[in-house]
């Protein structure tokens, strides 16, 4: 949404930069250097959306069709459920949800839709929650709402009575970085809350310059992204033995080197600063949108949410 409204409005100004271009060559001059600068952000838009649709195609229609299905039915699957029974487990085991970038629930409509149906042949149940995209450019990469999401979540379970929380957060795309930057930069306080997990599809944990259109989808969270990656190798690289049990698991879900936003090595982390068993894999034939929509890879994220709960 941000790259169609930026094509949009630079093709407004260089329509009316040009069409006033006959009052005097003085106004000719000041507007040249802008005109072209708008050129170029036109053809770097333009760029985008070619790739966009020509890689994505099939997917776009996909994400159309989950859209609906969320217009008409906003807690399929039983979404953010109002009503939690407590149990004699005193331990609430969720998962969180986090959408990329101009997205929301729909876009995890198909995995929702085969993590209910392998739970439910293994009478195996667990309770999912969303947290909304907040993206701003004053908060390129919004972790607050994320923290308050979840600490709502889990005082819904302490009033139904569990004792203890842990999550699992499942981030899409800026979702997985947003998952990524909070236990890197936000731990949380209460010893009854715990995130066990994240996993990421197609984020991308590191940055390195890639297409002409890089800076329109991570030009204001570069920055933050490598910072963030540095420091959370530095910290792993300090992990006892001990520590390392109680860890947070990072699991990453890449599409191919023939994406169209970034390499796979991009959206995983360096094999230094892994942990023993955790998921790092990559997806032939997947690109940064079909990866949601990929068997193979929400058959992953699925086995290793299915051994966390039976763990």
């Amino acid at each position: 949404m941000k790259v169609l409204i930026k094509f949009f409005l630079s093709l407004s100004i260089l329509f009316s930069s040009t069409a006033f271009s006959n009052e005097s060559l003085l106004i000719n001059q000041n507007l040249s250097k802008q005109t072209q600068e708008k050129k170029t952000d036109i053809l770097t838009c333009c760029k985008f959306l070619f790739s966009l649709l020509s890689y994505e195609n099939i997917n776009l229609l996909y994400t159309t069709y989950y859209q609906l299905q969320h217009y008409m039915e906003p807690n399929k699957y039983n979404l953010n459920p109002e009503n939690i029974s407590s149990t004699k487990n005193k331990i609430a085991k969720i998962i969180l949800i986090i959408p990329g970038q101009g997205g929301n629930e729909a876009q995890y409509y198909y995995f929702l839709k085969q993590l209910q149906k392998t739970l439910n042949q293994e009478d195996m149940d667990i309770n999912v929650f969303s947290v909304k995209d907040c993206y701003s450019p004053e908060d390129p990469i919004p972790t607050y709402a994320l923290e308050e999401r979840i600490n709502e979540i889990a005082q819904i379970l302490f009033n139904a009575g569990y004792e203890e929380i842990y999550f699992t957060l499942i981030g899409h795309s800026l979702g997985g970085i947003r998952a990524f930057d909070f236990i890197v930069s936000n731990p949380i306080l209460d010893p009854k809350i715990k995130i066990s997990q994240i996993i990421t599809f197609a984020s991308r944990l590191f940055y390195k310059p890639y297409k002409d259109y890089d800076d329109l989808m991570c030009g204001d969270q570069k920055d933050s992204i490598n910072n963030n990656y540095e420091k959370f190798q530095e910290y792993r690289s300090n992990l006892t033995l001990q520590q390392k049990l109680n860890e947070v698991r990072v699991h990453t879900l890449a599409p191919d080197n023939n994406d169209w936003l970034f390499p796979s090595e991009c959206g995983q982390l360096p094999e230094k600063a892994r942990l023993e068993d955790e998921v790092h894999e990559i997806f032939p034939g997947t690109y940064h949108l079909s990866i949601i929509f990929s068997d193979e890879a929400i058959k992953k994220a699925i086995t290793i949410i299915q051994n966390w709960l039976n763990d």
